[in-house]
């Protein structure tokens, strides 16, 4: 891989084109050195988030890495004739994560999800990766006051990778708000501990390569049908920045 990583920007948000063994790479050069690495993730509605919230764009735009995380992303680069790589979803990500583990030592600190469904999560992880050195583990339902004691058993267990379920955008700006304070790799995973766990299931593999994750989520937990209002406007979104594009020889600018 080379040193410098291409970025595509889509909706003001410069996306790393890397496959996952690039992202692995830039894992171990930061664990090598010792420095804190921020990678977060971007899909139609973290995009949406990053263009109306200006410090969550900045949080996004000053990451170590920004993961393309749903075919939303995917397509939008390819109308944009940009085309990104791959799509590195947090639930593809882990496993990697928990083999490289098993592979060099280094160690993983679960943080977030519901109590229970954590240590759900590392139990389904630990019989693929028995070998994976798990470096402790914290729920996501904190109050604010317990953050100074969290962060000290995150740093007194000297945990290489940080994994952060505690939803999108919170867990980027937590890991953001607390960047000073922490030396570990730090990986914003959404609701990766809950289907891990089981307690979510996860699309058919056939209905994740037809973009359709979203609708089988949607059938599975309705609540979120307020979210999946928000996908036209990505679509007008992108369109606007398609169109800009094609008509910015011409000096004419939609938005």
């Amino acid at each position: 891989m080379n040193s410098v990583l291409k970025k595509i920007d889509i909706l003001d948000v410069k996306v790393d084109n890397v496959v996952l063994n690039d992202v692995i790479d830039v894992i171990k050069k930061s664990i090598k050195e010792k420095k804190f690495c921020n990678i977060v993730s971007i899909n139609a509605l973290t995009g949406i988030q990053a263009k109306r919230d200006k410090e969550f764009k900045k949080i996004m735009n000053t990451a170590n890495l920004v993961l393309a995380d749903g075919m939303g992303i995917i397509l939008a680069s390819k109308l944009l004739g940009k085309s990104l790589k791959e799509r590195i979803a947090g639930i593809d990500l882990i496993p990697r994560l928990c083999k490289f583990s098993e592979e060099n030592g280094s160690s993983i600190f679960f943080f977030g999800s519901l109590p229970g469904i954590v240590e759900d999560a590392i139990l389904k992880l630990k019989q693929k990766f028995p070998k994976m050195n798990v470096s402790g583990v914290q729920n996501g339902y904190f109050d604010k006051n317990m953050e100074g004691e969290i962060i000290n058993r995150i740093n007194s267990s000297a945990t290489d990778i940080l994994l952060v379920g505690l939803g999108q955008p919170r867990q980027e700006k937590w890991i953001y708000n607390n960047r000073d304070k922490i030396n570990s790799v730090c990986i914003g995973v959404g609701g990766s501990f809950d289907v891990i766990s089981g307690r979510v299931s996860r699309a058919p593999k056939i209905l994740q390569e037809l973009g359709l994750e979203w609708l089988y989520r949607l059938i599975l937990q309705p609540y979120r049908f307020k979210r999946i209002l928000w996908l036209p406007y990505f679509i007008w979104l992108v369109l606007v920045e398609f169109l800009n594009a094609k008509w910015k020889s011409k000096n004419v600018k939609l938005m």
